[in-house]
């Protein structure tokens, strides 16, 4: 699993924090729990749409036009700990310049490679 820290502007208007945690997943092996019917969808960009819980209204997942494979999980959704670590942190170039990055992990100022 991708896992990473993320940074970019729409990312903190959405969160409303200074950055999200998403690990990305196989979209074929992936299952939700609950019925759809419980889901609320939003296009976010026109690459981009994201699936909130329309009861409490956590983001639940991202699902990027360009990435169909691959579905980015909210990685602070979970209940239980995972060994799950961070890898990089990507669209550091959008941060907010009051979140100080003090790990060691690779900082991309766009998406992962860029």
């Amino acid at each position: 699993m991708m896992c990473c820290f993320v940074t970019a502007t729409a990312v903190k208007k959405i969160t409303g924090a200074a950055f999200a945690t998403y690990g990305g997943v196989s979209a074929v092996t992936f299952n939700w729990l609950c019925h759809s019917s419980k889901l609320n969808k939003y296009q976010s960009s026109k690459a981009v749409t994201r699936y909130f819980c329309r009861h409490c209204g956590s983001t639940l997942i991202s699902i990027d036009r360009a990435e169909p494979e691959t579905i980015y999980l909210s990685l602070g959704l979970l209940d239980s700990n995972t060994p799950i670590i961070p890898q990089y942190h990507q669209f550091v170039s959008s941060k907010a310049h009051w979140y100080k990055i003090t790990d060691r992990l690779p900082q991309y100022t766009g998406a992962y490679g860029c």
